[in-house]
Parts: structure tokens; C-alpha cells; sequence
């Protein structure tokens, strides 16, 4: 039995090793990497299982690239937009991603910061949502959307302290 290091492709071990008639029908299985920013299954037998991997779109033989802002692409799913009035930041990979844009707030969709309130965009770190809508103080109100306290104006006959 032949004993020994080679150092090169396999296919040129396996060349070699038949030429000096050491071995004689060697089946030669290699593995390849997936295309770029694209993953496989463990034990995948084939370049169709490469998907694209999370955070990047397109068609499983590729090009694979970065999922776009507003967007998310998870691993093998359909790539999904944002919810209106939200956006996520490119390369995201699920829903979760995507946060109420400044002025809005979010229970099930986002939705118009109410006049009388302030949202400040401020993102819960158990929710991963914008959900905060805050009255403004007492005897001052804001127009609708507005993004801070400072939005908040007093009501007539009041004046700032």
C-alpha cells in the first residue's frame, strides 16, 4: 500500500497515484464551495441546493446580492418588503428588521403619530419595535407626526417654562 504526501488538486493526487499503478478505479468526489454570498444543506450532492444565504437575494445560481434597504431575505424564502411606513437597513434577513419610520409608531402595522404626541422612534430592545406614542405635557398639544417633545407647543393662553 503506498504510504506518502502529495501536495495539489486531488484530481492530480488520484492521476498519479493510477500512473504508477497504485490504485485502480478511484471514483473522485469532490466538493465545491457555493457561489458567493450563497449556502448549502450539509451533505448537499448537488450546486442547485446553494441558496442564497441570509441577508442577500436572487436566483439560487446567483449572482447572489446584498438585500436591498426596505427589504428582507431570509434563507430559502421568498424575499419580503417592509410593511409601509417602515424601513429596514440593508442585508437584513427577516420582518423583525423592520422599524416605523420617525413619526410613526408601531402596534400590528405602523401607524401616524396622533396630534397631541410625540414618537420618537426610540426601538424596544424585547419588542425590536418602535412602539412608544408619548402624550405631550399638560396644556400643550403637537400636529401629527411629530418625532419629539420639542414638537409639543403650548395651547393658547400658556407659554413655555
Amino acid at each position: 500500500m503506498w504510504e506518502g504526501t502529495f501536495e495539489g488538486r486531488i484530481t492530480d493526487v488520484v492521476t498519479i497515484l493510477r500512473d504508477k499503478a497504485l490504485i485502480k478505479d478511484v471514483e473522485v468526489r469532490c466538493c465545491t464551495a457555493c457561489h458567493a454570498n450563497a449556502t448549502s444543506p450539509v451533505q448537499s450532492t448537488s450546486a442547485t441546493a446553494c441558496q442564497c444565504a441570509a441577508g442577500f437575494s436572487g436566483p439560487d445560481e446567483g449572482p447572489c446580492v446584498v438585500c436591498p434597504a426596505g427589504s428582507y431575505c431570509g434563507v430559502g424564502v421568498a424575499d419580503g418588503v417592509c410593511m409601509a411606513n417602515s424601513m429596514s437597513p440593508e442585508g437584513s434577513d427577516e420582518e423583525a428588521d423592520c422599524v416605523c419610520l420617525l413619526g410613526f409608531w408601531q402596534d400590528t402595522v405602523c401607524n401616524e403619530c396622533t396630534a397631541g404626541y410625540y414618537c420618537p422612534g426610540e426601538v424596544s430592545t424585547d419588542t425590536r419595535r418602535n412602539t412608544l406614542q408619548v402624550e405631550c405635557p399638560p396644556d400643550s398639544t403637537s400636529s401629527r407626526l411629530s418625532t419629539s417633545e420639542a414638537d409639543c407647543v403650548c395651547d393658547s393662553g400658556f407659554m413655555p417654562v
